[in-house]
């Protein structure tokens, strides 16, 4: 199972993560320093979540560089 799922699915169990943007958050930050599993399912979200975003920002910066390459070559 994929790592949102499995948090979204320890979030369930807790009866959190129905309220979205901060309030979810802090409610899912407080239930985390009670619940050793919410807080190992965090820790794994954050990992898998910034290795995301590295390769969202690799991916745009070869995008960019690429174009830069490509637009060198257009003669008017």
């Amino acid at each position: 199972m994929m790592v949102t799922q499995e948090r979204h699915k320890v979030e369930r169990i807790l009866g959190i993560g129905g309220e979205g943007s901060i309030v979810g958050w802090r409610q899912n930050k407080e239930a985390a320093r009670s619940s050793a599993t919410l807080a190992a399912e965090n820790a794994r979200f954050w990992v898998a979540h910034s290795f995301s975003a590295a390769a969202i920002v690799i991916s745009a910066a070869g995008l960019a560089s690429h174009l830069w390459y490509l637009s060198g070559k257009i003669t008017i």
